[in-house]
């Protein structure tokens, strides 16, 4: 059986037009080999996410995998605890403020809403964008 891999890649071309339309032009039919940065290949599973647990913490910020029980409590915390410190890092709020949010988040419970994991890819047969989306549900 078929091992399932992502090739995963970021990269940014530059080039001098007159407009935009000129400049999709331009871009069209080049090989883009030459102009990847950042390439990385990746072993998945069936559901998409990384089997390596460094690739895995990379990409989703956790070694658990989406479909764990565990994985649910991060996910919650992360989605309702995440905002908070960002506006604490960012000055908005001070301590005593992030405590008494952090405490209301506790008594309203967490935010579980949302997908558990979600990838964006092209699939190289069908040349078409697909989106993967793990939900766990009871």
């Amino acid at each position: 059986m078929k091992k399932r891999y992502f090739y995963e890649f970021k990269g940014n071309v530059y080039l001098e037009a007159d407009n935009q339309d000129e400049a999709e032009d331009l871009i069209m039919g080049i090989s883009l080999e030459d102009y990847l940065i950042d390439e990385d290949v990746f072993e998945i599973d069936e559901h998409y996410v990384p089997i390596g647990l460094e690739e895995r913490k990379e990409k989703i910020d956790t070694i658990l995998h989406p479909l764990d029980d565990e994985y649910n409590d991060y996910h919650g915390k992360k989605q309702s605890y995440g905002p908070l410190f960002r506006e604490f890092i960012h000055g908005k709020i001070d301590r005593q403020e992030l405590v008494n949010r952090m405490i209301q988040v506790e008594e309203k419970g967490m935010d579980d809403s949302g997908y558990a994991y979600e990838v964006d890819m092209v699939d190289l047969i069908s040349k078409k964008d697909k989106t993967a989306r793990l939900c766990v549900v009871d």
